[in-house]
C-alpha cells in the first residue's frame, strides 16, 4: 500500500518520491517527527467495518 500511494504522488507535478517506509508507532519514536512533516489524511482513514466506506472528512 504504501508503494502504491509513492507511486501514486511520485506522478503528480511538483512532487518527487525521494524515499518511503511503513513503520508501526512502536518503530517510530517522536525524535523522528523533527524530519517529517504531518499531512493531515486522517479523514481518509476507513470507516473500522469490514468492507466500510472511508469515513467523511468533519
Amino acid at each position: 500500500m504504501a508503494k502504491a500511494i509513492a507511486d501514486a504522488l511520485d506522478g503528480c507535478d511538483g512532487i518527487d518520491v525521494v524515499d518511503h517506509a511503513l513503520v508501526s508507532h512502536a518503530e517510530f519514536a517522536l525524535d523522528d517527527l523533527q524530519y517529517f512533516q504531518r499531512w493531515d489524511w486522517d479523514y481518509r482513514s476507513h470507516s473500522g467495518e469490514p468492507g466500510g466506506d472511508i469515513a467523511r472528512r468533519p
